[in-house]
């Protein structure tokens, strides 16, 4: 955990409360992140009911200045709208590019089996990607 963390541009919750009684786990997340003064360009999002207020209290040593979001329903996330590239979105299209990131939404209202048929279809594009750029003789320059 702490190494995902360490490595990580963006840290999602959902739903979790991080009891005070959770202390191992909130020492192991704290571990890996580090601290807001660490994580000056990394972004936290909170999806969850609770108050934006409370919220930001509770996982405030995650978050650095402004940079985070949160809300209440998951398909409103960035996780949900930018699935498998939640990051890339955030990062390149709004922040360097500054340009609104289109994504490709989860569907609403769709059997497991479908979902992760969907799912399979964005993991399985990935790969055929990234073995087609890893290609012997491919031509350098922009991909």
């Amino acid at each position: 955990m702490r190494s995902y963390m360490a490595d990580a541009f963006m840290f999602t919750v959902l739903g979790y409360s991080a009891p005070k009684s959770d202390v191992s786990a909130i020492n192991l997340l704290k571990k890996g992140w580090g601290s807001p003064n660490q994580r000056v360009m990394e972004d936290t999002e909170i999806i969850d009911i609770k108050s934006e207020d409370d919220l930001t209290s509770v996982w405030d040593s995650f978050i650095h200045s402004h940079h985070y979001s949160v809300c209440s329903d998951y398909f409103e996330s960035g996780l949900a709208r930018h699935p498998r590239r939640t990051g890339e979105a955030l990062h390149m299209a709004q922040i360097i590019n500054a340009q609104c990131a289109e994504g490709n939404p989860v569907p609403r209202n769709i059997c497991l089996s479908d979902l992760q048929f969907w799912f399979k279809q964005l993991r399985d594009a990935e790969i055929r990607n990234t073995q087609h750029a890893a290609s012997p003789g491919r031509p350098k320059g922009r991909r």
